[in-house]
């Protein structure tokens, strides 16, 4: 097992929200129980926005047909419930190893 290829690797997950589908790959290895407590206790807004744009690495999210980047930001301005969702399918899931990252 090689440390530095796990923290370089990808995953892929799916959320279903208001019937409509987000399609994403992620950093699996930035999910340590550091950053799952932090997670935890966090409070601000910001500061989640950070993490997860620095966690996903692709989606297939658009608004008005055009694709949304993923910042701080665009984590900013989507329903919490939605980003509750992708954290749970990140948490939840056991990340297998993706051929070709991105």
């Amino acid at each position: 097992m090689d440390l530095q290829e796990i923290r370089t690797d990808r995953a892929s997950a799916e959320v279903e929200y208001m019937g409509q589908k987000l399609n994403f790959k992620y950093r699996p290895a930035m999910v340590t129980p550091n950053t799952y407590h932090k997670l935890a206790e966090a409070d601000d807004v910001h500061e989640l926005g950070r993490f997860f744009s620095q966690l996903i690495v692709t989606w297939d999210l658009t608004s008005g047909g055009k694709d949304v980047e993923i910042t701080t930001e665009a984590f900013s301005d989507l329903p919490m419930q939605l980003i509750r969702m992708i954290a749970q399918a990140i948490m939840t899931q056991t990340p297998q190893r993706e051929v070709g990252n991105d």
